[in-house]
């Protein structure tokens, strides 16, 4: 028996994005270590998991971060399948608003160096108005960064019921 609260890490054997992936979808994974109990191995590293992503949002273009979550459903243990039941783990893309002020800051100061070139200080405030609005226009249309992760990529889950799992004979 593997008690609740049990950690269970696994590393991907596929790769999973919020631009490919959708809800729904599962993945491949195996045990990262084995899965003991008082000393006991119930699974072997390498044991064979299947997971489901259950929520899959790609990033807006003006406000939202993309985000998936997953679950674990089974395992595969000597050739039979054994149910899991773990908490989701939410990933989200890191927030862009930095890298978004960055661009609309440096589009401003180009258009004001532009500007001052072309028509002095009046010339600067008015090419530093047109750049920035020409950078925010590109943030808008832009959309944020995707949650992506390749195959040997690590994650641990923990199980929420326990698991009738007898001892691994191999």
């Amino acid at each position: 028996m593997v008690p609740a609260g049990t950690r269970i890490p696994i590393r991907l054997q596929q790769g999973i994005s919020t631009e490919k992936n959708n809800a729904g979808d599962t993945f491949a994974a195996t045990l990262d270590a084995p899965l003991t109990v008082d000393g006991k191995t119930l699974a072997p590293a390498g044991t064979r998991v299947e997971g489901l992503l259950t929520n899959v949002v790609d990033s807006g273009r003006v406000e939202g971060r993309a985000s998936l979550t997953m679950i674990l459903r089974h395992m595969t243990v000597g050739g039979d399948d054994y149910t899991l039941s773990t908490q989701p783990l939410t990933l989200a893309a890191r927030s862009t608003k930095k890298k978004d002020a960055k661009i609309i800051g440096g589009s401003a100061a180009a258009g004001a160096v532009i500007g001052a070139i072309a028509g002095g200080g009046k010339g600067a405030a008015i090419g530093a108005a047109v750049g920035g609005g020409s950078g925010t226009g590109y943030v808008l249309a832009t959309k944020g960064d995707p949650v992506a992760y390749g195959p040997e990529t690590r994650f641990t889950f923990v199980l929420t019921e326990a698991m009738d799992l007898p001892v691994h004979k191999g």
